[in-house]
């Protein structure tokens, strides 16, 4: 049923976030979800961690596409992978 299917999809992303550390997830909110460009990440990032704990605009793409494949792994492990995919 729907619910059923929304349901696994919504436990498959929480658990693949779980995953991840703070500053991954972190990265992957304000570039992903909040739609930031990597200029106003890096801005956000050092207001919120210091600018001494900054990275550059590379470093920040390299914590994002780890991250990315990280919560990739854990779908296709998970095999709910087909049910996202017949979803979307």
């Amino acid at each position: 049923d729907e619910y059923e299917k929304i349901s696994k999809i919504v436990y498959m992303i929480e658990s693949s976030l779980a995953i991840l550390n703070e500053d991954e997830r972190e990265v992957l909110q304000m570039h992903l979800i909040d739609e930031l460009t990597w200029e106003q990440v890096m801005i956000q990032y050092e207001k919120d961690h210091g600018k001494q704990n900054g990275y550059c605009k590379r470093t920040y793409e390299r914590m994002q596409r780890k991250a990315l494949r990280r919560i990739r792994e854990v779908i296709e492990s998970s095999g709910l992978e087909m049910l996202v995919v017949n979803y979307i």
